[in-house]
């Protein structure tokens, strides 16, 4: 739809697939049991997920940027032998598989997460040319309020050249 408003030169769209990740969801009951803070069973993980975290959710599953532990060379395999770590329970008494308190499944999602003011983003680049910025952003706002529907939770800002044109005169 961009494409169609007079001025613009391209688009481009960030990807936004193509990453693997883990997701674990943990178990609070089992936790709970064997007297395990959340902290000690995401220990486990990012010991084999050197990465560390890119996603981090505090109330609802974990996901990780996937990389396979050891040795192993499928996904599947990885996964199970995930489940197979151990995570030490009652003060170092007891080990617990850490499948018995976290569901792990691997997921795709976008091969980068981007962050801005703690809230996950993509970029769609717009090239303008023979127009002034404002007029072009104000009949792309309208192209792209007219033809999508943003889900729940979304929003979609104005950046660029743009917000600075506007910052300045505001300011």
């Amino acid at each position: 739809m961009l494409p169609r408003v007079a001025g613009t030169r391209s688009v481009f769209a960030e990807r936004v697939g193509g990453g693997y990740f883990l997701d674990f969801d943990l178990k609070r009951d089992q936790l709970a049991r064997y007297g395990l803070s959340v902290d000690d069973a995401e220990m486990v993980v990012t010991k084999c997920h050197r990465r560390g975290e890119r996603q981090h959710h505090r109330r609802g599953p974990r996901t990780l940027p996937y990389q396979p532990c050891a040795n192993y060379r499928d996904s599947r395999s990885s996964l199970e032998s995930l489940g197979r770590a151990l995570v030490p329970a009652m003060d170092g008494k007891m080990q617990i598989p850490l499948a018995q308190i976290a569901t792990l499944k691997l997921v795709t999602g976008p091969a980068m997460l981007r962050n801005e003011n703690g809230m996950l983003n993509g970029y769609v680049y717009v090239d303008v040319a023979g127009r002034d910025i404002g007029g072009y952003v104000a009949e792309a706002k309208r192209v792209v309020s007219a033809n999508v529907q943003l889900p729940p939770g979304y929003t979609l800002a104005w950046s660029g050249q743009y917000e600075a044109m506007s910052a300045s005169a505001s300011g």
